[in-house]
């Protein structure tokens, strides 16, 4: 093999860095702000060196042999080839730039570990595009797989993926609940429904809340606001949810009742993972039938149940899911039944019919266009008589049922009883103004943001989080060029109930991503069906891949850090960022800053609402203009991608700290003493400038602040004129003083403190450890701290 001894020297470069690392990692817990230099041992280095060299080597000289002989290449071109996926290595050594830029052991820690899994990702994927490019000549083992899948018989396939699909929901239950997550926004008053039907026999939820019945599934002390409306019945109090999830979640709760802790969330949420997989397999059968091709069929299913929105929604206690997977069969049926069968559109008709018990109002727009099309459906073909009339039927008892239930219970039959709105009489009175008020009182700039804000904000737009599905924006471009009339009739069926929403201003409110969106999910869908298509091997189909893996970390990342699935945009927030974007940013870029939000409490322009359409537009237009052509990216290119990739990931996210400042409170100390704090404890209440009141013992005060100057003299006041309290002050990560105060206020001063340059301003981060206090109550006799310099 030519080359052998560059390539061993290189090995040996990769070894080095990598010790190095190694060492650095091992040697980060024993940092402290006034002393983070890297001091390695040098028998340590040469020795770790040496291992990781013949680790390396033997790795690299094993691998080639199983790949030659796997896929039939000669192994010295294999070595040759292979060598080049070890590159990312080098770019381990910019890991002493990131000790320039420090606050804290811990956070140092986690860069380096994320930068080592980015490395680590870098070369498994240049692997793995080699073994695609080895196996052209010969197929590789996962399409042996996937011939042993498709010769399975349509209910063998079909019975795969559904399991697999509900394996893979119940495990995000189950991260979710060992997070201690269990349920909230609209998912407790769901349940409670369900509850009383149990225990009570009715639907009267008056006691229910009033005994708070919630707390035995929520877990939670508190109280929640209740969600209903006066009923015929004196003094009762109805949901004004529908009560189809309750329905559907009856026998689940009614076993859960054996169980108890945090295993009963899950054994609820395992009721709702059943219809996210029945959705799945709806795809997947769709997919199959409209395009013939068992890989896409596949691709869809995978894609559009692992990411969000399908994914958290099939393992919610929302209605969504289950419409969208009845809407999608009632589709599917329509338009692929070669004989329509009087059982399958009564079938059809009951699905249909079924949307006013999950939402009597909202479901309207998606149940008018999906009925009309069955009826031209049924007219179209010769002697339909029975199935029209079977249809027709089924889809009339089923809603005149729901018609008489709300009757008995709300004693109207205005469907605007059973949702958000309050109760309306059957006099047509209240619904006029309630109409107008819809009609004419909402201006119209909030009715399109609403509508962007679906797709497009930072906190809950479907673009963010699932970045595949805009390119069922190119999806539909080609759909419209090939088959106008399959576009115009998806379209038709989709677009009048995310109209109607953002024509309504309905927001996602406190639940995951993307909520008004996950009923016609499957439209999108389609669409990107026709985008992999017709966009094989393009440069986009190399776009696409990096969005299903963004789309796929991000499910991952929301797993990870379940608050920022929950995030309201309607009522109360007054911040823009999305959790999610937050996590993605560092100490001196925040993502966030550059990502629309149409918060409905955001008060100003806010210029990436305005720039993000146009990107959107610019970006569709293009599409439609240019012609895409095959390509082949080169071993090269792949290779330079994945450095580039490594290195702007080093500068985003390892290079600065994760650390985020939010929420600025801008003070000022005195004359020309300018300071700004950030994310402030709810708990530490700022009466005057730079003086706080802490209202919690036993706990960790962080104050972050940046100023225009650096603080010379750090000046402290701390105590409480009730009890005895510990306390320890801190700078960063490293503790400067340690004292106790009894009934009395301490004066200290702490000279010269360490910063960190941000910009133009010094950063801090002051760390007060707060003991319990011994004959007072912090609650009603606040600690005093105070920070002036």
């Amino acid at each position: 093999m030519k080359g052998k001894p560059l390539f061993l020297f290189m090995f040996f470069l990769f070894s080095a860095l990598l010790s190095s690392c190694f060492l650095l990692i091992l040697q980060v817990p024993g940092f402290k702000v006034s002393r983070h230099s890297f001091e390695p041992s040098t028998v340590a280095l040469v020795l770790l060196s040496a291992l990781i060299f013949a680790i390396l080597v033997a790795f690299w000289a094993l691998y080639a042999r199983a790949v030659s002989r796997l896929l039939a290449r000669r192994e010295s071109e294999v070595l040759e080839q292979d060598f080049l996926t070890y590159l990312p290595l080098l770019f381990l050594s910019l890991t002493p730039l990131t000790l320039r830029h420090y606050i804290g052991s811990a956070d140092l820690g986690t860069r380096l570990t994320l930068f080592l899994f980015a490395i680590a990702v870098a070369i498994a994927y240049l692997k793995a595009v080699q073994i695609s490019r080895w196996s052209e000549t010969k197929a590789p083992f996962w399409q042996a797989w996937s011939r042993k899948f498709t010769a399975l018989s349509t209910r063998k396939r079909v019975i795969v993926l559904f399991l697999g699909s509900l394996l893979a929901f119940n495990t995000g239950t189950f991260l979710l609940v060992a997070d201690g997550v269990t349920f909230s926004g609209d998912e407790p008053h769901y349940l409670l429904i369900v509850h009383s039907l149990l225990r009570d026999g009715d639907f009267d939820l008056a006691n229910n809340y009033e005994q708070r019945d919630y707390a035995g599934f929520m877990m939670f002390e508190g109280k929640i606001g209740a969600h209903v409306v006066p009923g015929a019945k004196p003094g009762s109090r109805y949901s004004f949810h529908s009560p189809g999830v309750a329905f559907l979640m009856l026998p689940f709760y009614a076993l859960s009742a054996l169980i108890k802790g945090r295993a009963l969330v899950f054994f609820i949420r395992l009721g709702m993972s059943l219809w996210g997989a029945i959705f799945a397999v709806q795809v997947y059968l769709f997919a199959r039938s409209e395009w013939q091709k068992d890989n896409l069929a596949l691709k869809l299913w995978f894609l559009t149940s692992f990411t969000t929105p399908a994914f958290f929604y099939s393992f919610h206690v929302y209605p969504e899911i289950v419409v969208a997977a009845l809407s999608l069969a009632v589709f599917r049926i329509l338009r692929f039944s070669p004989t329509l069968t009087w059982k399958r559109a009564a079938l059809c008709g009951l699905f249909l019919g079924s949307f006013f018990w999950f939402h009597a109002l909202k479901y309207i727009a998606l149940f008018i266009p999906l009925f009309l099309y069955g009826l031209w459906v049924l007219r179209k073909r010769p002697r339909t008589r029975l199935p029209l009339l079977s249809y027709l039927l089924a889809a009339a008892a089923v809603i005149f049922l729901y018609l008489q239930f709300q009757h008995a219970l709300y004693g109207t039959y205005s469907l605007s009883t059973v949702s958000w709105a309050a109760q309306m009489t059957d006099t047509g009175e209240e619904f006029i103004r309630f109409a107008k008020t819809l009609l004419f009182k909402i201006p119209l700039p909030d009715r399109w943001e609403t509508l962007a804000g679906y797709f497009l904000d930072q906190r809950d737009g479907l673009f963010f989080y699932a970045p595949i599905f805009f390119f069922a924006l190119f999806g539909a471009v080609e759909m419209f060029r090939r088959k106008k009339g399959d576009f115009w009739l998806v379209l038709g069926l989709t677009a009048p109930y995310v109209l109607l929403s953002a024509f309504l201003t309905q927001r996602t409110g406190y639940a995951p991503q993307a909520r008004p969106l996950v009923s016609v999910i499957w439209g999108l869908t389609i669409c990107l069906g026709y985008f992999l298509i017709h966009n094989r091997k393009t440069i986009l189909s190399y776009v696409f891949n990096f969005a299903a893996a963004l789309s796929l970390l991000f499910v991952f990342l929301l797993l990870k850090s379940p608050r920022n699935l929950y995030q309201e945009t309607t009522r109360g927030p007054h911040e823009r960022g999305g959790g999610l974007f937050f996590s993605l940013s560092n100490l001196h870029f925040q993502l966030t800053d550059f990502l629309p939000s149409y918060i409905k409490s955001g008060e100003g322009a806010w210029l990436p609402n305005i720039i993000w359409p146009a990107i959107l537009v610019l970006l569709i237009g293009t599409y439609v203009i240019t012609k895409r052509r095959p390509i082949t990216l080169k071993a090269s290119t792949q290779t330079l991608l994945a450095c580039t990739g490594v290195a702007v990931f080093f500068v985003w996210i390892v290079l600065y700290p994760r650390l985020v400042l939010r929420q600025p409170t801008p003070t000022a100390l005195g004359l020309g003493k300018k300071v700004t704090f950030y994310s402030l404890s709810r708990s530490a209440r700022m009466i005057d400038p730079g003086r706080f009141r802490l209202r919690e013992d036993g706990r960790s005060y962080r104050f972050f602040l940046t100023t225009e100057r650096q603080i010379e003299e750090l000046r402290i006041s701390l105590g409480s004129t009730q009890g005895g309290y510990d306390y320890s002050i801190g700078l960063f990560d490293e503790v400067l003083v340690r004292g106790r105060t009894i009934r009395e206020i301490q004066e200290l001063r702490l000279p010269e403190l360490r910063r960190y340059r941000l910009g133009k301003q010094s950063f801090y981060t002051i760390i007060l450890e707060l003991g319990k206090g011994t004959e007072a109550r912090t609650e009603l006799h606040p600690y005093v701290f105070e920070l002036t310099f």
